[in-house]
């Protein structure tokens, strides 16, 4: 057995940069494997990072999630 797909949606306070007016930034992240491997889509209007590695960390995360059971 397989999970085949996983959607989180993550959500934070709008950046200093961002659109005024705004209450929050959302994201989602989508693992789905469609036979021939996992891959992740990504949905979002706008999310700021000044880190990658953070939002590195949640994918691999994700990825692990969706290996074979």
């Amino acid at each position: 057995m397989k999970l085949t797909r996983l959607t989180e949606v993550y959500s934070q306070e709008e950046d200093c940069c961002g659109r005024p007016g705004e209450l929050g930034q959302d994201i989602e992240l989508t693992v789905e494997d469609g036979g021939g491997g996992n891959y992740v889509v990504i949905k979002t209007a706008r999310w700021a990072v000044d880190d990658m590695e953070e939002l590195n960390t949640v994918v691999a995360n994700m990825l692990k999630r969706v290996k074979p059971v």
